[in-house]
C-alpha cells in the first residue's frame, strides 16, 4: 500500500473511512428523496446535476485559460500577482473537478447504474458508433491536435538570435 498510495496502513484506512462516511452521508438523503418523488424524477435530477457539472467544468477551464492568457507575460512589478492569479484560477478548476468527481461517484457508484449506462450505449449500432466516434474525437483533440508547432512572432525570433 505504501508503494501505491504513498501512505501506510493507517493512511489507507483513513481514506477508506472518509469514502465510506461520504457514501453514507450522500446515499441516505438521496434514497429518502427518491422514495418520495419517484424514480424517474430522481434519475432526471441526476442527469441534470451531471450536465451542470460538465458545463461548470468547461466554464472553469475557459476562465482558467482566460486568466492565464491575460497574465501570461507580466512586467517585473506584477510578476508575483500574475503567478498568484494563475494559481488561484487553477485552484478553482481543481475544486470544481473534485465536485464533479463527487457527483459522478454519487450517480454512478453502483454496478446497476454502470450496467444501465453500458446497456444504453450498446443498445443500437448507431449509439455504439456514436460512442466510439466521440472517444476517437476526444483522443485526437486531447493528444494530437495540441502537438502543432506554435508560430513565433518576429520579436521572439530576434530575441533567440541574440
Amino acid at each position: 500500500i505504501s508503494r501505491v498510495m504513498g501512505e501506510g496502513i493507517g493512511g489507507a484506512s483513513t481514506c477508506l473511512l472518509v469514502a465510506t462516511a461520504g457514501a453514507i452521508v450522500s446515499y441516505i438523503p438521496i434514497g429518502t428523496l427518491a422514495s418520495r418523488i419517484g424514480r424517474k424524477k430522481t434519475i432526471m435530477g441526476g442527469v441534470a446535476l451531471l450536465a451542470i457539472c460538465v458545463f461548470m467544468m468547461l466554464g472553469m477551464e475557459l476562465m482558467n485559460s482566460a486568466v492565464e492568457r491575460a497574465v501570461d507575460k507580466p512586467d517585473t512589478t506584477h510578476w508575483w500577482s500574475a503567478g498568484a492569479a494563475k494559481d488561484m484560477a487553477a485552484g478553482g478548476v481543481l475544486v470544481t473537478a473534485f465536485g464533479a468527481v463527487v457527483v459522478g461517484i454519487c450517480l454512478f457508484g453502483n454496478a446497476a447504474a454502470l450496467n444501465a449506462i453500458w446497456t444504453s450505449v450498446t443498445a443500437t449500432p448507431l449509439s455504439t458508433a456514436l460512442w466510439v466516434l466521440s472517444l476517437v474525437l476526444a483522443y485526437l483533440f486531447t493528444f494530437r491536435l495540441g502537438k502543432q508547432e506554435q508560430v513565433k512572432t518576429p520579436k521572439e525570433n530576434k530575441t533567440e538570435e541574440k
